[in-house]
């Protein structure tokens, strides 16, 4: 694990200018966002964890390194002095250990996610790297890090949350599914090294009902709509990061018309039969 810690230093970005970011016109801010990447994809690759911690809210860079914990899944805290209540809670907590008097926390964890024929993996949100593991599981279309079925954390604790994306295989295709109901299973295997030395294989196996394209009452009845808010936002966010501001609004404004027409059920002249999902994504 490595720790960086940072003191007020003077930098060319301020406030002032942060408007800017979004007309492309920041002096140096693409080779420092390069020059970190780069650091990251090394650190990451060799299983390093890197922590932030700054006490300093004005002209630190942290946008610019925020690739550094992002793909090495450790923490980023930004604080206005070290001596702060804020920062000496948050540095204690993630040291915080067990029963057993070990750390909570797991190093250089890799994921592999495993399915049947029904279902394709199309991507990860989260931090972690891709290891570009190829199988019949992998789906075309790519949602976050995709293109593989397995990725790398370089750390990770119980309060670690990944978000992971399915497709049903065939469904927009020639042959659709069955009338029948179908079920799929995703089994994920995570492979860490526990904080006292020792390594760890946990497997996971879930079975789903699949919803057709005309969709499904029985799944609509159990459907999870803060989980499906949860993971929609973290699209949202993802995508936010690469494309347009109004091409993400657009983005989600298509994908809340999907939804509601799918899982919502609307009573005439009952306006919150509808409210309740749009709460929950809004």
């Amino acid at each position: 694990m490595i720790l960086v810690r940072f003191t007020p230093i003077p930098r060319y970005l301020n406030i002032a200018v942060l408007t800017q970011l979004d007309r492309d016109n920041v002096k140096f801010y693409k080779k420092a966002v390069k020059f970190y990447d780069g650091l990251a994809k090394r650190a990451s690759q060799n299983g390093h964890i890197i922590d932030i911690f700054v006490g300093c809210l004005d002209q630190v860079g942290l946008l610019e390194m925020k690739s550094l914990a992002n793909n090495t899944g450790g923490h980023m805290i930004l604080t206005d002095i070290f001596t702060s209540s804020m920062y000496k809670q948050s540095f204690a907590r993630i040291f915080d250990k067990d029963e057993n008097d070990n750390l909570l926390m797991g190093f250089n964890a890799n994921l592999e996610v495993l399915t049947t024929k029904e279902l394709k993996i199309t991507g990860l949100i989260g931090h972690a790297i891709s290891l570009n593991k190829k199988s019949a599981s992998v789906a075309e279309t790519e949602c976050g890090i995709g293109n593989t079925c397995a990725w790398k954390m370089c750390g990770i604790d119980p309060s670690s949350s990944y978000g992971i994306y399915f497709e049903i295989a065939g469904q927009s295709g020639p042959n659709q599914m069955q009338s029948a109901p179908q079920k799929g299973l995703i089994q994920f295997l995570t492979y860490y090294q526990h904080s006292s030395g020792q390594f760890h294989l946990r497997v996971t196996t879930v079975a789903r009902n699949l919803s057709g394209p005309s969709g499904d009452p029985a799944i609509a009845q159990s459907f999870d709509q803060e989980a499906a808010a949860t993971l929609m936002s973290r699209i949202a966010v993802f995508k936010a990061e690469v494309d347009d501001g109004p091409d993400v609004l657009r983005w989600v404004d298509r994908m809340l018309i999907r939804l509601c027409s799918r899982f919502a059920e609307v009573r005439e002249a009952q306006r919150c039969s509808i409210s309740r999902i749009l709460m929950l994504i809004s």
